[in-house]
């Protein structure tokens, strides 16, 4: 028996595709598991044919065929496309993800599917013939049901769900979890590597959390990863749940159990910890004002928003992230050179914090250093630059413009800027940068005791700051403040 999709050369035709490869392969037979494999590879098949499609027809089609051969699960992809250079199909290497991600789809290919090859048909295009080995094959024509069992989720409990700290034999399930719960859109790229992943479980550099219903399986997830400033500080993410689970209280208890592990002796030394929260809805900020995180600053237009499985109604804003921190032990006093026009909010910020610090207003009218000392973190994908200025010199403003000027040039929507608060400020910095187009946008720590100031420039785009979602009245207040430095540099 053979099944038939046929669809646009288009990118908004893969979750069609994904419906229709994920209900053929439930229809013949497939497991959980080999139903998530072959919907993964047939959509890095599919998003290879629609993106190397030359047509400019919209209505051009191409088909998608399913088959079961005794055992064997079969895909066919049938289209006319570009000819398919299959000695030019690059190598993916998994020990160096970043380095060669154009040959991740075939990568995945081989290894999710049992075997697969391209047919030339000539004046007819095409074929890409993806083959699975199912382990528990449907005799379509006889009443026999799956034999794999049916799903409990309706039926379990809260207290049926286990809760540990995760470890390398895991991280595929994480993965898993991770494509469940966002696709691929998800900015932490780690988690979709498993063994990029475990190397950094290994290090310590994450540290992840895991909940598991009764069959073991990893059903809701979440993370420490570690500031490469500081040990001692650590952003609380990646958080992913099952969409069938999101009614439980899994994810709850799971913060809660990091929390716990944080108070406890198990604690490997992490004192501070910080969290970007996503302002597309308010569900993690609620969660993180239980457990006393105070916001700090508002990170204007970072990247573009996630894809939230089976939550409706998300703006297609770029995403905006509130960022918040939670002390496990309290650092020594610090002093910290704020702008004085913002005195009054950051005093507010890390009162709230609970930290101890001398604020000094005070500014610099002779700057000695000639040269400035910066660093530049471009994030092609998102658009994002975070500049980071860790000593300010002469050349300040003039090495800030024409870091600017290449940043747009290449194409970036938004640069974030820190600046060190632990020597005193140029003078009249504040009134410089919105000159330049910068917001003030608040402070965020370094380490324990150094923290910056954090501005924001965009670039060729607006925010609507009223489909920016906080919670808490502190945050509230924050975005507000925000919002308004925002209009003095980009009246609306």
């Amino acid at each position: 028996m053979r099944l038939n999709l046929r669809v646009h050369y288009n990118l908004a035709s893969i979750p069609i595709i994904d419906s229709f490869v994920q209900s053929s392969a439930e229809y013949f037979g497939a497991t959980k598991d080999e139903i998530f494999k072959l919907a993964l590879v047939a959509e890095e098949a599919s998003v290879h044919i629609i993106t190397n499609n030359p047509s400019d027809d919209p209505e051009s089609p191409f088909d998608i065929y399913c088959e079961k051969e005794d055992d064997i699960l079969r895909m066919i992809f049938s289209n006319t496309g570009l000819p398919v250079d299959v000695d030019g199909i690059p190598d993916y290497d998994s020990k160096s993800p970043e380095s060669n991600i154009d040959g991740l789809e075939f990568f995945l290919i081989e290894k999710f599917a049992d075997n697969y090859k391209f047919v030339n048909l000539g004046s007819g295009g095409w074929q890409t013939v993806i083959e699975k080995k199912l382990e528990f094959a449907k005799e379509i024509n006889s009443n026999k049901t799956n034999d794999t069992p049916a799903s409990t989720v309706g039926s379990i409990r809260d207290e049926d769900l286990s809760f540990s700290v995760a470890n390398s034999e895991e991280t595929y399930q994480i993965a898993k979890l991770a494509y469940y719960t966002y696709r691929y859109s998800y900015a932490k790229r780690t988690f979709y590597y498993p063994e990029l992943l475990s190397e950094k479980l290994a290090r310590q550099q994450i540290i992840s959390f895991v909940v598991k219903n009764p069959n073991a399986e990893v059903i809701a997830h979440s993370a420490l990863l570690r500031s490469e400033n500081s040990k001692k500080i650590a952003e609380i993410g990646a958080v992913m749940v099952q969409p069938e689970y999101r009614r439980t209280l899994a994810i709850l208890q799971l913060i809660k159990d990091v929390n716990e592990y944080l108070k406890s002796d198990s604690n490997p030394g992490i004192d501070l910890v910080e969290s970007n929260l996503v302002t597309a809805h308010i569900g993690s900020q609620r969660l993180c004002k239980s457990l006393n995180f105070t916001p700090t600053a508002l990170k204007v237009s970072v990247h573009e928003r996630a894809e939230f499985i089976n939550i409706k109604d998300i703006s297609s804003e770029r995403e905006s992230l509130l960022y918040s921190v939670l002390i496990f032990k309290k650092p020594e006093r610090f002093a910290i050179h704020c702008p004085f026009e913002h005195h009054e909010l950051v005093s507010e910020l890390l009162d709230s914090a609970d930290f101890e610090y001398d604020l000094h207003s005070s500014s610099n009218n002779h700057i000695e250093m000639d040269k400035s000392k910066f660093l530049v973190h471009e994030i092609e994908e998102t658009g994002f630059a975070n500049v980071t200025f860790v000593q300010i010199g002469k050349d300040f403003y003039s090495e800030l413009k024409k870091t600017m000027y290449r940043l747009s040039l290449k194409g970036f929507m938004t640069v974030s800027l820190g600046i060190s608060l632990d020597v005193p400020l140029p003078t009249n910095m504040d009134s410089e940068l919105m000159a330049l187009n910068f917001f003030f946008s608040g402070v965020i720590p370094v380490t324990l005791s150094k923290w910056q100031c954090l501005y924001t420039h965009l670039n060729n785009h607006q925010i609507d700051f009223d489909k920016i979602k906080v919670y808490q009245k502190l945050a509230k207040k924050l975005k507000e403040y925000v919002n308004n430095c925002y209009k003095k540099v980009i009246p609306l």
